[in-house]
This record gives C-alpha cells, sequence and structure tokens, in this order.
C-alpha cells in the first residue's frame, strides 16, 4: 500500500507525452526508481523535484496531486490544459520579455546570450570573481547535460559552429572531464530498467491470460 496517494498530475503529464516513466525520469535528472516512488505514492515530490518538473514541463499546479497539468499561455498569461503542443511549444521557443519603459517586446537571439556570458566571464576575471562563477557554469553545464543524446547533440553544434575546433578546445574536455563515460553508464542503467519493466509487465500479461 502507498503511503501517500499517488502523483496523477505527474502520470497526466507523461501520457500526454507519450512518455514511460524512466525517459520522465531522464528529463527530470533523477533515477528511475525515485521517479516511480514519487508518481506511484511510496514518497512525497520534494519542493526542489517540483521546481525542477515545473521548469521542465512548464507546469504551474505541480503540487495538487489530483489535478490536471496547466500551463501558461504566453500571450494571454492565463492558465490553460497541458498538451504536448504547447509542451514543445514551451521547451523549444525563447522566451520573449517586456522592456516597459520603451513599450517593446524583445526575444533574445542565442548569439545575443552568448555575448552576455563572454562578457560576463571577462567582467568575473576582472572583479576576481572568475574561480566562484566557473564553478557554478560547470555546474549548470553539467545538470544541463544530462544524457547521451544531448552531448551527441552538444558535439555536433559545437563542430557545426567551431570548425575543427573541437579536439582542441580545453574548454570542452574540462566541461565534459569524465562526464561522456557517466552519461553513457546512465544510459546503459536506463535501458536495464527498461528492459526490467517491460519483462515485469510481459509476464503479468502472460499471467493474466
Amino acid at each position: 500500500m502507498s503511503a501517500h496517494p499517488p502523483h496523477k498530475l505527474l502520470k497526466a503529464i507523461r501520457k500526454e507525452l507519450l512518455i514511460t516513466q524512466p525517459r520522465a525520469a531522464e528529463l527530470l535528472g533523477v533515477s528511475y526508481p525515485y521517479f516511480l516512488s514519487i508518481e506511484t505514492g511510496q514518497r512525497e515530490l520534494s519542493l526542489p523535484l517540483a521546481n525542477k518538473v515545473a521548469k521542465t514541463f512548464g507546469v504551474v499546479n505541480v503540487g495538487d496531486k489530483d489535478a490536471k497539468p496547466l500551463m501558461r499561455d504566453p500571450k494571454s498569461k492565463a492558465q490553460v490544459p497541458f498538451t504536448r503542443e504547447r509542451y514543445l511549444e514551451y521547451s523549444t521557443g525563447r522566451p520573449s520579455f517586456f522592456f516597459e519603459d520603451v513599450g517593446r517586446v524583445a526575444t533574445p537571439t542565442l548569439d545575443d546570450y552568448m555575448r552576455c556570458t563572454h562578457a560576463l566571464l571577462k567582467a568575473a576575471e576582472e572583479e576576481k570573481q572568475l574561480r566562484p562563477v566557473l564553478f557554478d557554469f560547470f555546474t549548470w553545464f553539467r545538470q544541463s547535460n544530462n544524457n547521451v543524446a544531448m552531448l551527441d547533440s552538444l558535439k555536433r553544434n559545437f563542430e557545426l559552429l567551431y570548425p575543427g575546433k573541437l579536439k582542441t578546445s580545453d574548454a570542452f574536455a574540462a566541461l565534459t572531464l569524465n562526464w561522456e563515460s557517466e552519461a553513457l553508464h546512465h544510459e546503459e542503467t536506463m535501458q536495464k530498467r527498461r528492459d526490467a519493466d517491460s519483462e515485469r509487465k510481459r509476464r503479468r500479461k502472460q499471467k493474466n491470460t
């Protein structure tokens, strides 16, 4: 018997996106058993993970276990039902900002964000704060690249942006130090769990027929 009520909202998110529990766990950067224990009510959803769910899927009512998931419409700001289409728009779109003093809405480009990042690192170096800023940067970089597919995409895009520089980039090597083997190990572990889950379902189906 579950210690807590099951988290129906998490399950509804998965069903709408047509993803498995292991895949949802992967997107959230947690283990499959941990995610499973939360969705089925064995554990309560922690505040840090609730924030991660909200940020990852764009859901605004994560704390309400029995509710249908809702998102915020970027134009009207009203709460609207969570759908796959709205999720894809949320997860792939660049955020827009309203500058009240000039009455203008702007959607910064990726190049503009890169210039800001470069300027921040230079400012940190100038103000003798480079090491703590880089520590935070390393943490953000690793947390943002939590599976093999993302690592492969990262390498591909690095080569597209800076042809021939990947193998000689000390920063890339430092940022991904030991990460590839860790990601591969994580991917293998997740695959084993998916296989075991499929086998359990198969046996349960056979037993019921």
